[in-house]
């Protein structure tokens, strides 16, 4: 703004620079037609014209010392103008960088928002992918507890119908051999009666003759009496004992069949990914 009021400034100064140039000139025309009548005029009115032509040529002399003063100013004001212009011009082309090097900027802060949505979602994927991982790894876990824990019930369930089906034998071979057992218990305990009558026959009615003999008959008697004792209880435990066992094996197996199927059934659920299959109950 202020370079186009300096513009217009100088463009007035020389217009009217212009214009007292032009007077100037008329000026010393005049004067000339005036010198060729000079021959004609007395002393005084040469005096007089003198006069106004040296008051005439120092007006014009300050006139043309302003007019070098102005010209001075005016060269001055068009050196600045002209500095100003490229400083302008300058002006320009930075900002038409600064406008360009903006746009490039804006370009790859645009650029970089689009990076930043990608990351984003491939953070939200990842997220979403971390806790899928983390769910099966979980329900992996879960299926192979599972697993193990059908493994170690089939195995026990293994055991019990082993057991179950010695008892059973044991049972089936109790239908015959039991007759058996109580046949040689019952000569067992007959041969206990026989050896404490011999025991009592002897302590009764002992001879000097052989007394040591009788002592080495009564430990011999009475250790076995005391072997034959002892097989006799432990037949009659295991007699006993058998059919408590029998039940005791056919409550736990009931047990097992029943974890079984429900295992099965917690595995047949949606939820599961893992087949439990390699056992039918």
């Amino acid at each position: 703004m202020q370079l186009r009021t300096h513009v217009k400034q100088a463009v007035a100064d020389k217009s009217a620079l212009q214009q007292q140039l032009k007077e100037k000139e008329q000026r010393d025309q005049e004067l000339l037609a005036i010198d060729e009548g000079l021959e004609m005029l007395d002393r005084g009115d040469l005096e007089h014209r003198l006069k106004l032509l040296s008051a005439s040529y120092k007006e014009e002399k300050g006139k043309a010392g302003d007019l070098l003063v102005k010209m001075k100013e005016m060269h001055d004001q068009l050196l600045k103008m002209e500095e100003l212009n490229r400083a302008y011009k300058s002006l320009q082309e930075a900002h038409s960088i600064q406008n360009n090097k903006i746009k490039e900027l804006q370009e790859k802060k645009n650029k970089f928002a689009k990076y930043a949505q990608t990351v984003q979602q491939q953070e939200e994927v990842i997220e979403k992918l971390e806790e899928m991982m983390e769910k099966a790894i979980q329900e992996a876990r879960e299926a192979k507890t599972v697993k193990e824990q059908r493994d170690t019930l089939k195995n026990q369930l293994m055991r019990v119908e082993v057991e179950l089906e010695k008892y059973r034998q044991l049972s089936d071979n109790r239908k015959s051999p039991v007759p058996q057992d109580t046949g040689e218990l019952e000569e067992a305990r007959a041969r206990i009666e026989e050896q404490e009558r011999e025991i009592a026959k002897l302590k009764a009615n002992p001879s000097s003759s052989d007394l040591d003999a009788v002592k080495a008959q009564l430990q011999a008697m009475q250790e076995e009496k005391d072997a034959l004792q002892k097989q006799l209880d432990a037949a009659e435990k295991r007699a006993a004992a058998a059919p408590r066992r029998e039940g005791e094996a056919m409550g736990e197996k009931e047990r097992l069949q029943l974890l079984m199927r429900a295992e099965k059934v917690t595995c047949s659920l949606p939820r599961c990914h893992v087949t439990c299959c390699g056992f039918t109950g």
